[in-house]
């Protein structure tokens, strides 16, 4: 007994001593890898700071850069005009509202609310018309509907054409009458108005077949072998359809915009900034002129030249440009640079025009 107990006790104390022999060991071990922690930590404080500094300083020029161009370039006025008609050339999709009147000097006047949408090269339009005939006294209102699609058909309604016609006629006829006869015999105004009836009752037939009724007509049917006609409607069903004809004109445009700027003090329309623009200077004309002959060498410009050859040949040039006395006002966005409005006012020496459009693209 008093062995055994021994020799357990000898046999402790020597596991207990090579326990304790193990653990001096496992430290030792540890105590070889590098303090990672307190030399590498400075460094990378120091690499991060000089590296957010840089960065914040790039970034500051870069939004100094960025509002600069914004502001001298992006919403430079003649850049927002140029990218408005040249967005409004290669647009697919358009939503048109305006109004246009027309006066003539004896005080007869044309007045037309216009609606227009166009998902090219599909289009529709519909016009109503006010008609003031100063010489009979008659205010006349004429519906028209215009759709056309990609292949040229277009499609017309009419409606208020039998009350056109019935104006037309009495125009026609009492405006070679003066209005003393009629005063000076009763009988004469009966006759009168016996044949406005007898011409009336002869159209009869033919109206009924238009007023409110859709008729399906192309370009050519309307040209009736007149080949100028038919030409022209061949350049604006290319226009419609071919989008790289439209492309060219617009790239031969930004390299010779000449709608200049005359005026930026106009009130905002349609959410776009107004500006009137310069027709009459030297300026406009010889860049107008510029524009003309760059033209010449697009697909458009060869197909205008061939139409135009016969007015060419006895005017000398189909390209003639000059100074206008009317007046040009366009509003556009001024972020996405699309055009917005457009009103244009004209005088001749026997009538006035004022046509004023709202867009929305």
């Amino acid at each position: 007994m008093d062995n055994s107990k021994q020799a357990k006790a000898q046999k402790s104390p020597s596991g207990s001593s090579s326990k304790s022999q193990k653990k001096p060991a496992a430290s030792s071990v540890s105590a070889i890898h590098p303090p990672y922690g307190n030399v590498a930590i400075k460094p990378k404080k120091k690499v991060g700071l000089i590296v957010g500094i840089i960065s914040g300083v790039l970034i500051l020029i870069l939004a100094i850069a960025a509002a600069l161009l914004y502001f001298l370039w992006w919403q430079n006025p003649q850049k927002i005009v140029t990218d408005a008609v040249v967005n409004t050339v290669t647009t697919k999709k358009a939503v048109v509202n305006g109004k246009m009147t027309v006066i003539a000097n004896n005080d007869s006047k044309i007045e037309l609310n216009i609606k227009s949408a166009a998902d090219s090269p599909k289009t529709k339009t519909d016009v109503e018309a006010k008609i003031t005939l100063k010489n009979v006294s008659k205010t006349v209102n004429l519906k028209a509907a215009i759709v056309t699609d990609q292949n040229g058909t277009i499609y017309i309604k009419l409606d208020g054409m039998r009350k056109l016609v019935e104006s037309v006629v009495s125009l026609a006829i009492e405006s070679n009458v003066p209005s003393s006869a009629y005063e000076a015999s009763p009988s004469l105004k009966q006759q009168i108005e016996a044949v406005k009836k007898q011409i009336i009752s002869q159209l009869e037939e033919k109206m009924s077949k238009i007023d409110g009724k859709w008729l399906k007509t192309t370009a050519e049917d309307i040209a009736n072998n007149n080949t100028d006609i038919k030409c022209s409607a061949e350049i604006v069903k290319k226009l419609q359809n071919d989008s790289k004809a439209r492309k060219e004109i617009a790239d031969i445009y930004r390299q010779n915009s000449f709608l200049i700027i005359k005026d930026t003090k106009i009130d905002d329309r349609n959410g776009g900034r107004g500006f009137e623009i310069d027709l009459n200077s030297d300026e406009a004309v010889a860049k107008a002129k510029d524009f003309s002959k760059a033209l010449e060498s697009t697909s458009i410009g060869k197909d205008i030249k061939n139409c135009t050859k016969d007015v060419r040949h006895n005017n000398g040039s189909a390209n003639k440009t000059g100074k206008s006395n009317g007046t040009l006002k366009i509003w556009a966005d001024v972020n996405s640079h699309a055009l917005k409005a457009v009103e244009i006012k004209g005088n001749s020496s026997d009538s006035s025009a004022n046509l004023s459009l709202d867009i929305d693209t």
